[in-house]
């Protein structure tokens, strides 16, 4: 397979990462693009936020809640850096 890569054509970072997978696999158990962890807690804020609404113009309670809740955690931190 390496040879076929470092051909002219097949010269790209996604073929080239393809070199990289089995040694991956085989230190890690897994490729690093399978871990959903890190986007799922990304729609986790999201999530919390629609299930509060009441789901009529629910962008709008979701930003509402989302701001609400950051503008909290940032009174929180100027309170403990403040004291």
């Amino acid at each position: 397979m390496h040879d076929i890569l470092q051909q002219g054509m097949f010269n790209c970072p996604k073929l080239h990462l393809l070199t990289h997978y089995d040694s991956q696999i085989k230190d890690f158990e897994t490729l690093p693009q399978d871990s959903m962890k890190i986007t799922e807690a990304l729609h986790k804020p999201l999530k919390d936020a629609y299930r509060c609404s009441n789901r009529v113009d629910a962008m709008e309670q979701i930003l509402d809640t989302i701001l609400r809740d950051y503008a909290i955690r940032v009174r929180e931190l100027n309170l403990i850096v403040g004291s």
